[in-house]
């Protein structure tokens, strides 16, 4: 068996300094660019979990819609007062996300539909409980509006997951 080996030449196209320039530009803007939205608004309900563990009121409401809804919440200050109160009575609360699904209107794309399973545990007495005292799963739908490329919470309703 005979061994042949082949070099290849290679060629370097040189660039100018304006394409080159416009490459770069290219590339970061392509870095730069949003997520999708479906990514948006998983990213919200994230980030209001986390809001909820840490106790920002403040922060959950900057996500809501003007016009938000819920289950027996009317208004974004029935919400406030609802956070208030579960802060208050629960020392520590945790909240485990599952199933996210994110779906945008075919036909209005400023609208959005989010389902997911919230499992949420919490110890209304203080100290180190390891062991949380009280839990449910939820499963909730929510209705997301884009206002100015930023997405809002519109409405939001939830049941038991095992009723």
């Amino acid at each position: 068996m005979t061994l042949t080996s082949h070099t290849f030449a290679t060629t370097r196209s040189k660039l100018s300094p304006p394409a080159l320039l416009s490459l770069l530009s290219l590339i970061l803007l392509l870095g730069c660019s949003p997520p999708p939205d479906s990514q948006q608004i998983s990213d919200h309900i994230y980030s209001i979990a986390e809001d909820v563990e840490n106790k920002n009121a403040n922060d959950i409401l900057d996500r809501l819609s003007g016009t938000f809804s819920a289950k027996h919440l009317r208004t974004k200050k029935d919400t406030q007062r609802l956070l208030m109160f579960s802060f208050l009575k629960y020392k520590r609360i945790s909240v485990l996300l599952t199933n996210i699904k994110v779906s945008i209107d075919e036909i209005y794309l400023d609208q959005a539909t989010a389902t997911f399973n919230v499992i949420a545990t919490s110890n209304s007495a203080g100290g180190a409980n390891l062991i949380p005292s009280e839990g449910q799963v939820y499963r909730f739908t929510t209705d997301w509006e884009k206002i100015d490329s930023e997405w809002y919470l519109q409405q939001a309703s939830w049941k038991r997951a095992f009723e």
